[in-house]
């Protein structure tokens, strides 16, 4: 069945679209779609992300190249986020959710204090399944995280002790906004 022929005289098939937006501006091909599975599996399996030498043993690439050329067009597009040059620091953005058809996940970070500032108690590799249902998740288009909070200062703001609360990266915040501070290595909500 043909969908599409393209100027170049390719056919675009169902075999070869993989998935698109709602707004049919990105087709997703089937290496970037094996990509972001590895990335899933690796993240639900051992709690990080994959390693360059991870996946090019699971996609049977040889080049560096290749990983680097594809995890571009996943950053690009929006499906993926990576800090550049600092390991293992791939996050699946939620539209890369989507088209996985998987539920996202957020990393549990630790704990925090909702009160005086404390260290903040970090927990590494352990990473949750959020409500894939809830409409407010979709428009979390950066990074997310879960912290536990403890103390009683937050709970006329819904947040009591032992809850925890997904937190959303952000540089700029208005009076009236709940924000995780961290002050040095304190932290508090």
């Amino acid at each position: 069945m043909c969908l599409f022929e393209l100027s170049t005289g390719t056919v675009l098939t169902l075999e070869r679209l993989v998935g698109y937006n709602k707004n049919m501006r990105r087709i997703i091909n089937k290496r970037e779609k094996e990509f972001l599975s590895v990335i899933y599996q690796s993240i639900v399996g051992t709690g990080f992300p994959p390693t360059f030498v991870e996946m090019k043993q699971v996609t049977g690439l040889s080049s560096n190249q290749s990983i680097l050329d594809t995890l571009k067009k996943l950053t690009d597009n929006r499906l993926i986020k990576r800090t550049k040059d600092v390991a293992r620091s791939i996050v699946i953005l939620p539209l890369g959710y989507k088209f996985l058809g998987k539920p996202p996940l957020a990393p549990f970070l630790g704990a925090t204090s909702a009160g005086v500032p404390v260290d903040m108690l970090e927990i590494a590799g352990e990473w949750k399944m959020l409500p894939s249902e809830d409409d407010k998740l979709e428009r979390l288009n950066s990074e997310v995280f879960l912290l536990r909070v403890y103390g009683d200062s937050m709970i006329n703001a819904g947040i009591n002790d032992g809850d925890v609360v997904l937190v959303k990266h952000e540089k700029e915040f208005i009076s009236g906004d709940v924000v995780l501070a961290q002050i040095g290595e304190e932290s508090t909500v």
